[in-house]
């Protein structure tokens, strides 16, 4: 049912009529800028003692003011641009028919035949339109000539014209990194959410011949910028290369020029000598490698090398060692009370076991099929495919816990870049802690505030006894006799001061990076049991509630965490 007036205009001409206005012509066309879309309705006669004009008496003509303009003396209305007459919310306003699209690489149009006014539109009418927008593109007289014969034909708009054309950015190319593993060709390694791989993410355990190509760097591909219709450029993303540097046993050889795009330029890899293929950072070696086709136990003691890797075929007995600067590859477990350390990374195909003196400490990553009670040390990252159980683990990089179930349940995890797991803690509450980002002051910067004491102790001693004048001024005051004791304390001074200022940039630059570390989440993919603690920079987050998918992060400048 209406609640409105019976009397109340609901049509534009009735709304205009209430204002003493009439529309001269037809509503379902368009305007043209400077086309007359009202007008004051003609009196039949003054009043006797009236006005003869009239127009001031005329009430209020609703009009948005940025569509029209309202003659002074003759009352009427002349639109400012193209569109559509239309009321708006009781306001008399202009719909436009032309729209810009796509970055503004496209001006669409609904064309029609006929004007407000009943005349013919033409291209070259609304080629003017266009030029008078700004639009430098060159107007499509072909698609305009074709859509107004299909519209006088149809005697119908026809939608979505595109009118002109601009360029559209083309996105290039990073760099990247092909590793060819074996004879069969290159093998996929595994990429991250975003469609990214990051060979240095994993150890590659792969024995190469002399000669091999091992990999292929691709040099990134520049992209070229585009143009709106206006013929302002559009600006194209930064492209990326990687960055792989040649190490022992590896050389290097250019492809020749080209260019990414025809398949030239860019770098090979090689293996000078036989060998097993190791990441390390950003560096691609062959290394000697070791084969044990047995355990490690008494029948070969502890393995203890200075040089190398190695391959074992079974797995790490309880109590024995191996110590190897090296990537080390077990297909077996690593038992309780096994010792594994490494300068580079760990793969273990089954599980490690932990004990009450068992420790696996490596440079690089260390992965394995699952881990429990175990106390791992790792440089990169800590990736475990089915579950990590009542763990002791500190990671460089990222602690992953996602192929298989997925589990991390108890213990405390360390990751200055963050984790990731299908479901952290257990339906029983077992505390699980993750502690994320940096856990306390690195060496390198306990030393750099140790000296930045001993330097400002020292000048502040200096200053004491000479005053912080300008050294000239300073030895111009001092007896001649002592002039040159002096100099040699400002020189101390000069130097102190320099040295001052290096430590601090230091010290601001690590401060950095490490709240840019504390950003690290925790990613879970599954459910966070209560349970569940996040600790970064000393603050906690404690799960009191499941959680279904959640990813739990820290602001460091506002100093609290957020839930997503």
């Amino acid at each position: 049912m209406s609640t409105g007036s019976p009397n109340a205009p609901h049509s534009p001409s009735e709304i205009l009529a209430q204002a003493g206005y009439e529309i001269p012509g037809d509503m379902s066309a368009p305007v043209f800028k400077g086309m007359c879309v009202a007008r004051p309705v003609p009196e039949s006669g003054p009043e006797p003692g009236a006005d003869p004009g009239g127009q001031d008496d005329l009430p209020p003509l609703p009009v948005a003011p940025q569509f029209f303009r309202i003659d002074p003396e003759s009352g009427e209305v002349f639109s400012k641009g193209f569109g559509m007459v239309e009321f708006r919310e009781g306001i008399l306003s202009i719909r436009p028919q032309l729209k810009v699209c796509e970055e503004k690489t496209l001006l669409r149009a609904t064309v029609r035949h006929k004007d407000f006014s009943g005349h013919e539109v033409t291209v070259e009418r609304l080629a003017a339109v266009v030029t008078g927008m700004g639009v430098t593109a060159p107007v499509d007289r072909a698609a305009l000539m074709s859509a107004l014969a299909r519209a006088r034909g149809e005697n119908a708009p026809v939608r979505d014209v595109v009118l002109a054309k601009g360029r559209r950015p083309q996105r290039g190319s990073d760099g990247r990194f092909d590793l060819y593993l074996d004879e069969d060709g290159a093998v996929a390694p595994d990429a991250d959410d975003a469609g990214s791989v990051d060979h240095r993410a994993r150890s590659v355990f792969c024995k190469v011949r002399e000669g091999q190509l091992l990999g292929r760097l691709v040099p990134p591909v520049p992209g070229t910028p585009g143009v709106d219709v206006f013929g302002r450029e559009l600006p194209v993303g930064e492209v990326h290369a990687v960055s792989v540097t040649p190490g022992e046993g590896v050389r290097v050889a250019a492809r020749g020029a080209g260019g990414a795009e025809k398949g030239g330029g860019g770098q090979d890899f090689f293996a000078t000598r036989g060998g097993v293929l190791s990441w390390k950072g950003e560096t691609l070696s062959v290394l000697d490698v070791i084969d044990v086709a047995g355990d490690v136990d008494f029948s070969t003691g502890d393995v203890r090398l200075e040089k190398g890797c190695i391959n074992v075929a079974g797995s790490i007995m309880d109590g024995f060692t191996i110590e190897i600067p090296g990537d080390v590859n077990i297909k077996g477990a690593v038992q309780a009370d096994a010792v594994v350390r490494t300068g580079a990374g760990v793969r273990v195909g089954s599980g490690i076991f932990g004990g009450e003196k068992g420790v696996v400490e490596a440079a690089g990553s260390v992965s394995a099929q699952f881990m429990e009670n175990a106390r791992i040390r790792a440089g990169e990252d800590v990736v475990a495919v089915q579950d990590i159980i009542n763990c002791d683990i500190t990671a460089g990089g990222r602690v992953i816990c996602v192929q298989g179930k997925g589990v991390i349940q108890g213990g405390i995890i360390r990751a200055m870049r963050g984790v990731e797991a299908r479901e952290t803690g257990s339906e029983y509450g077992a505390r699980t802690v993750f502690r994320m980002g940096p856990q306390e002051p690195s060496t390198a910067r306990k030393d750099l505030l140790a000296t930045r004491t001993k330097l400002k102790d020292v000048l502040a001693r200096i200053e004491a006894g000479l005053g912080t004048d300008d050294p000239t001024a300073i030895l111009q005051r001092t007896p001649l006799d002592k002039r040159r004791q002096v100099a040699r304390l400002l020189r101390i001074r000069i130097a102190g001061q320099a040295r001052l200022r290096e430590i601090e940039c230091l010290l601001e630059e690590e401060r950095l990076c490490l709240l840019e570390c504390a950003r690290s989440r925790l990613k879970v993919l599954g459910t966070a049991h209560p349970g569940t603690t996040v600790v970064v920079l000393g603050s906690t987050f404690e799960v009191h509630e499941t959680l279904r998918s959640p990813t739990i992060s820290f602001d460091p400048e506002s100093g609290a965490f957020e839930v997503v």
